[in-house]
């Protein structure tokens, strides 16, 4: 009997799930993070019959929100369901790792590496449920149908699985960028065959294009579709939320990507890592069987590196998710072209066990920024819960609510309808784009036709305060704002302030 349970809990897969529960932990807590309360008031929305886009607003992909009507319908909307999600995809994310590593180096070898994406992506998720994890999963099935065989079905595989990705979010085009490069080298002296490839590749993504843009085009919102998803994104990307920077200037962008990449150390250990990688690979120091994987390595790092800091604006660590993938890689390369050989037995007897509680120790409290997010996340519970059971007997279920900044975490809990498609504030209030007018004056028009019944400002010191001094001297200050000065007109004729629960101000709509 104890010869068994020794042997499941050196198992890989019990390792995994260790992992999984671990990074699935913030996921559980009954109040989701900013971001994450916009995605699952936006799912929610969703599922009672609002268009996205059109009835309810966010710039991310369509399929992103496949992932959080599962959740709500898992979890019986509630954020608990989010938690479960987070758990498989994680379990099978590391399985997919351990199985591709598994191919070309030992078992070992191909455990610790696992090991490692565990540890970065503890590092970088800080909660979950945001766009780079979901695309992180389908980026590893991605790249272990890619390395294992060249059938029809694989290449028709791989081209779904890259537009589920590029409509999560139109930068998430690494991978499959990197594996038609691949495909080109492993298949240069067979050109049928490579074209073969593409075409079913082609096909596989056409299939999930096509019913995306015709349910669009059903609903007559593509050209919105178009608007927001490709334009406002790319819009997005090349602007700066602080304004300090002259957003217009390339070179200024580009000093403080690089900036970024040398200040991160994650980062510029990798780069080093490549460097040495690409190396070996020239001077041919690599057995044959694993050289297309370095290759297919060296492609891609660069450019997941690249588009996982395309906005360049400010670099959120959730951003560098899907740069793990290409670090796993190189990690592994580099251990086989340095000819180190771990012997499984050696692991199995006595370096499994403290390997396993350092590990465990990392996940769970990691360096001090993982800790001060977790403590952050745990001290927003308390304000949270008072805010929204605020809202559920200061309001009725039919009144809409206005979450003035980006909580729309509060209209989800509470479930209580925004008044504007534009449920969060920071897209029309920080981001300079084509549209940033109109977007502001619908806001506008849509608040003082529906009338909310209360304001909650989420987000004080963030954005200019609602007093009617105070907001028309920023919008003096700045042109484009300049279309929110009705809106600070009609607040401060209509609602007083009342109270303030922790950090949130609260504004009741003036009795007729």
């Amino acid at each position: 009997m104890f010869g068994k349970l020794k042997q499941a809990i050196v198992s890989p897969t019990a390792l995994f799930f260790g992992i999984a529960i671990t990074l699935s932990l913030p996921a559980f807590l009954k109040y989701p993070g900013t971001d994450q309360g916009v995605f699952l008031y936006t799912a929610e929305r969703l599922l009672h019959g609002d268009l996205l886009y059109r009835d309810v607003w966010d710039h991310k992909g369509p399929v992103l929100y496949l992932f959080e009507i599962l959740a709500l319908l898992v979890g019986r909307s509630s954020y608990w369901g989010v938690g479960i999600i987070s758990f498989f995809i994680t379990f099978f994310l590391l399985l997919a790792h351990y199985t591709l590593l598994k191919k070309y180096v030992s078992r070992s070898v191909a455990c610790l590496g696992t090991l490692g994406v565990g540890c970065l992506l503890g590092y970088w998720l800080r909660g979950g449920n945001v766009p780079s994890f979901y695309a992180l999963f389908l980026e590893s099935f991605l790249l272990l149908l890619a390395c294992n065989s060249f059938t029809k079905k694989t290449f028709f595989a791989a081209g779904v699985l890259q537009g589920l990705l590029f409509f999560i979010k139109p930068t998430f085009v690494g991978m499959g960028t990197a594996i038609l490069v691949y495909w080109a080298y492993l298949l240069r002296k067979d050109i049928p065959k490579l074209i073969s490839a593409y075409g079913w590749s082609l096909a596989g993504f056409v299939s999930i294009a096509a019913p995306i843009v015709g349910y669009f085009f059903y609903h007559h919102s593509l050209g919105l579709f178009f608007d927001t998803y490709l334009i406002f994104n790319f819009s997005h990307a090349t602007t700066s939320l602080d304004e300090a920077v002259d957003s217009t200037s390339l070179l200024a962008r580009w000093v403080a990507f690089a900036h970024h990449i040398f200040l991160s150390p994650i980062l510029l250990t990798s780069f080093l890592g490549w460097l040495g990688v690409v190396y070996v690979f020239l001077k041919k120091r690599l057995l044959e069987s694993i050289r297309p994987l370095t290759f297919l390595a060296i492609i891609l790092f660069p450019i997941e590196v690249f588009l996982s800091n395309f906005t360049l604006y400010k670099p959120f660590y959730h951003y560098q998710i899907t740069v793990i993938l290409p670090i796993l890689l190189i990690a592994t390369i580099a251990i086989v072209a340095s000819r180190i050989t771990i012997p499984h037995e050696l692991i199995k007897r006595y370096a499994f066990l403290p390997i396993t509680i350092i590990a465990i120790i990392f996940l769970a409290l990691g360096i001090p920024r993982i800790r001060t997010h977790v403590q952050t996340i745990f001290s927003e519970q308390q304000p949270l819960r008072e805010i929204v059971d605020y809202i559920k007997s200061n309001s009725n279920p039919d009144d809409s609510i206005l979450v003035w900044g980006s909580k729309a975490t509060l209209n989800f809990m509470s479930a209580r309808k925004a008044p504007s498609r534009y449920s969060y504030m920071s897209p029309i209030f920080f981001i300079p784009h084509v549209h940033a007018k109109n977007m502001m004056l619908e806001f506008t028009e849509d608040v003082t036709e529906k009338r909310p019944k209360l304001i909650i400002d989420a987000m004080p010191g963030g954005m200019y305060s609602l007093e009617r001094g105070a907001g028309l001297e920023a919008c003096e200050q700045s042109n484009a704002r300049c279309s929110l000065k009705n809106f600070y007109i009609f607040v401060s004729d209509n609602y007083t302030q009342t109270t303030s629960i922790g950090n949130f101000v609260i504004y009741v709509r003036k009795t007729l």
